[in-house]
């Protein structure tokens, strides 16, 4: 059985689900999750290019995937298989731009049951 995986900001507490892990290299001060799930967390220097607009938002996509793609998760992928539902954290507020968002839809790809908000 495939667990559930929501995702969600870290301000919008109502959509937070189970154990709640961070996918982002901060987090708000004070905020203490059950956990971060480094695999997941975009480059720096990606987020940096994007926000300077260095690459566009469509490079933005293509990089994350590809790296999603190559990089090792099975570790990530230990901790989402646990007992209970879990929610996946960024700072994002709405989903439009948002590397969760691109990390929910290739889950769902991998077969995961996921709850993107």
């Amino acid at each position: 059985m495939v667990q559930m995986i929501h995702t969600a900001s870290y301000f919008n507490m109502v959509d937070h689900v189970g154990k709640v892990y961070g996918i982002s290299s901060s987090m708000p001060k004070g905020f203490v999750p059950d956990g971060r799930l480094l695999s997941f967390i975009p480059d720096y220097k990606l987020v940096r290019d994007y926000k300077d607009s260095v690459i566009t938002w469509q490079e933005y996509e293509k990089i994350y995937i590809s790296t999603m793609d190559s990089v090792d998760h099975e570790d990530d992928f230990g901790v989402m298989r646990g007992s209970e539902p879990c929610t996946l954290l960024c700072w994002e507020r709405t989903v439009g731009r948002c590397h969760r968002r691109l990390l929910g839809e290739w889950l769902g790809k991998l077969g995961w049951e996921v709850d993107i908000k």
